[in-house]
């Protein structure tokens, strides 16, 4: 009997310990991250798409997701919810372009976010802002780059995936949006 209660034991053990593993990560950001917008609801909205961009991310990362984002979401009226996650992705900037958000309010907002996810004790990802047609995303994109290196965070370059097929002049295609998904979670992964 003594044998087999170690033997349980230490297969709990190299398994982790036995109990749920599953980390939480929080998404927060406008309809570029949560996969809806107003434009077109018949093609975007959530019964329709599935899984949403943060539910793909996080079955890709193996994580638990917690949605924020929602369509038009600003950077400016954002806070970090206390929260089970132990790991914040932020990636507002889409929605502040279009509104014209000065690059110095844009990166007091992000600062600002770090900082809060930083006081729960979570880590961050910030992302880049993907191309749109119909507004120029790269001085926000900029700035995610800049403060990332500035608060030491990490990044997802989505810059670096290249324009993909828009399903809109401001949103991607679904196909671009799982891209820029599997480079998101293929960061999560790496955070131990």
């Amino acid at each position: 009997m003594k044998t087999i209660l170690l033997f349980i034991l230490v297969l709990l053990v190299s398994c982790g310990g036995g109990g749920d593993s599953t980390r939480t990560v929080s998404f927060y950001g406008d309809s570029i991250t949560s996969g809806t917008h107003s434009a077109d609801p018949n093609r975007w909205s959530p019964a329709t798409w599935s899984p949403s961009p943060v539910q793909h991310i996080a079955q890709l990362a193996g994580v638990q997701g917690i949605d924020y984002s929602h369509d038009g979401a600003s950077s400016a009226d954002a806070t970090i919810h206390p929260d089970a996650s132990t790991i914040a992705v932020i990636r507002f900037g889409v929605a502040d372009s279009v509104r014209g958000m000065a690059p110095d309010a844009f990166a007091a907002n992000i600062t600002r976010l770090v900082g809060q996810a930083r006081a729960q004790g979570k880590d961050v990802i910030l992302t880049g802002l993907t191309h749109a047609a119909s507004v120029d995303t790269q001085p926000l994109d900029n700035v995610m780059r800049e403060r990332a290196q500035a608060l030491g965070v990490r990044f997802v370059d989505v810059r670096a995936l290249g324009p993909g097929a828009l399903a809109d002049a401001l949103h991607p295609g679904e196909d671009y949006s799982r891209r820029i998904g599997e480079a998101i979670a293929q960061e999560l992964r790496t955070i131990p």
